[in-house]
């Protein structure tokens, strides 16, 4: 059996089609339109894609819930004949007319698959696209003249961590504003780089979706998986011959500049892959100890090199063990100190509430504050 595909082609702009739609009409044998006067035609014509009406259906003067019924026992003979099976209609298909309605519960009853494309995008950057530019041209804002791409780095880093923070406080309002934060920064370079002729905006946005694209065989093309773990497996293959020569080595690709807890996160991974990993959790916990272990008789010693490189020793440990149990270490410590800021706070507020002195507190005093402060959490 074939696939059944439902893609929207109107009424917007054919040339504000998605890369992913433009792609799958051009393998289809052909696409199928409810009508010739689909506004989606010059479009088609002009990228040379095949393309046929049901036209004939509405001459045979059926009523129009007949037609519907038509063309949906159609789309799906044909899928059930092993053809890949486009249909095109004029609007959003998520909300289109009946015939959709009735492919999809036709499909759903043979067991077919379908998949519905956005085929004209909805969504537009160019509102912040226009600010940035009045706010880079020689007459907008002068602190946004200086920016460089160096100039801008810790700002990427900065809105990056304050949409985790949103996410972890479950500030869905928060996180909207930060989200728009990140893209404003995405803008910004894309910008500083048009400027210099280097790529645009719209080569970002094109680039991403065509990588999405051929990373997603299982969704876009024939590739067929049974789980995640499969599109994982899919992900680095497909990775590994997009880069091709680039990449020497296992460890290769893996960014000096993450955060060390997350690099080392990721360096376990990609040599865990090819089979550098424990089988069980259990000898994690050896090895923890054994570094536990050296650290101590490094402290005893005195030498601050040795302890040093103990200490990394001892995290990267428990890294792997994050690594077991699936937790993304970065942003487990990150809860930690979010946690610690707020039983600070506590503790700092019922000093002052009390009218007394941090400093004249006794650690046990302080320790039992910080108690209280778990406990309401």
């Amino acid at each position: 059996m074939g696939n059944i595909t439902i893609v929207g082609l109107g009424p917007g702009a054919f040339g504000l089609i998605t890369i992913a739609t433009l792609d799958k009409l051009k393998k289809a044998g052909v696409v199928l339109l409810k009508t010739a006067n689909h506004p989606a035609v010059e479009g088609l014509k002009e990228h040379n894609i095949n393309f046929a009406s049901y036209d004939h259906l509405y001459s045979q003067g059926a009523d129009l819930a007949t037609v519907h019924q038509l063309i949906a026992q159609d789309v799906v003979d044909r899928a059930i004949q092993g053809h890949d099976v486009v249909y095109a209609v004029p609007g959003n298909p998520l909300v289109a007319e009946h015939s959709v309605e009735l492919i999809r519960t036709l499909a759903a009853e043979r067991h077919l698959p379908v998949v519905v494309l956005p085929g004209v995008g909805k969504y537009t950057l160019d509102p912040l696209v226009d600010v940035m530019a009045q706010l880079r041209a020689p007459t907008g804002c002068p602190w946004d003249l200086e920016q460089t791409h160096v100039s801008l780095r810790r700002y990427m880093v900065e809105e990056v961590y304050e949409i985790l923070e949103a996410i972890d406080a479950r500030d869905a309002d928060n996180l909207c504003e930060e989200l728009g934060d990140l893209l404003l920064q995405i803008v910004f370079h894309a910008r500083i780089a048009e400027e210099r002729g280097e790529f645009s905006i719209q080569d970002v946005i094109n680039r991403v979706t065509k990588k999405m694209v051929r990373r997603h065989p299982h969704v876009f093309g024939s590739t067929t998986v049974r789980n995640a773990d499969d599109v994982l497996v899919n992900w680095d293959k497909i990775k590994q011959r997009e880069k091709g020569e680039n990449r020497q080595g296992v460890l290769a690709g893996i960014s000096p500049g993450l955060p060390s807890l997350m690099r080392a996160f990721k360096l376990q991974g990609k040599a865990a892959k090819v089979g550098f990993d424990w089988d069980s959790i259990e000898p994690i916990w050896d090895k923890i100890e054994e570094e536990i272990a050296e650290l101590k008789e490094a402290i005893a010693s005195g030498d601050a090199a040795k302890i040093e490189a103990e200490l990394g020793d001892t995290l990267f440990a428990i890294v792997n063990l994050a690594r077991r149990v699936e937790v993304e270490p970065e942003t487990a410590l990150n809860g930690t100190n979010n946690r610690f800021i707020r039983r600070f706070n506590y503790i700092e507020n019922y000093v002052k509430e009390h009218k007394l002195r941090l400093e004249e507190l006794s650690l046990a005093e302080l320790d039992a504050l910080w108690e209280q402060a778990k406990g309401q959490e």
